[in-house]
């Protein structure tokens, strides 16, 4: 493998598999060479950084919300705080796919999610509260 294609597996590399086939080809390579394509490999790093980022964000969520899916209605969070269906936040929560792409919460979706909960949670402490006797 010469070093234009190298590159072009480097820059298009999705998966752990290309991961590994990249190492043994650049260990193969003299010093200079390796030196040579730091530059491309800290792009490509930085890049698969970033995905494992969003995807311990995405499970950090789901993690977070499945403590509370048992009691609260995930169909009335959506529809009554986000606008939306069910299956909306039901795709967020589990970071499906929607045209290729994975489907995670904006920081403003997340904002206003929390806000939910706290709201349903000062709710259902006022009602609590005049229960009492």
């Amino acid at each position: 493998m010469d070093k234009a294609e190298l590159t072009t597996l480097i820059k298009s590399t999705q998966n752990a598999e290309d991961l590994q086939q990249i190492a043994d080809v650049v260990s193969t390579l003299p010093l200079s060479e390796r030196e040579a394509m730091k530059p491309i490999l800290e792009e490509m790093t930085d890049r698969f950084l970033a995905k494992a980022k969003e995807t311990v964000s995405v499970v950090k969520v789901f993690m977070q919300l499945e403590n509370v899916s048992d009691y609260i209605s995930l169909s009335y969070v959506a529809s009554r705080f986000l606008g939306k269906s069910r299956s909306w936040l039901h795709n967020k929560i589990k970071c499906n796919f929607s045209n290729g792409k994975p489907v995670a919460f904006s920081e403003v979706e997340l904002r206003t999610l929390q806000k939910a909960l706290s709201t349903l949670s000062d709710e259902l402490k006022q009602t609590s509260l005049q229960l009492s006797y």
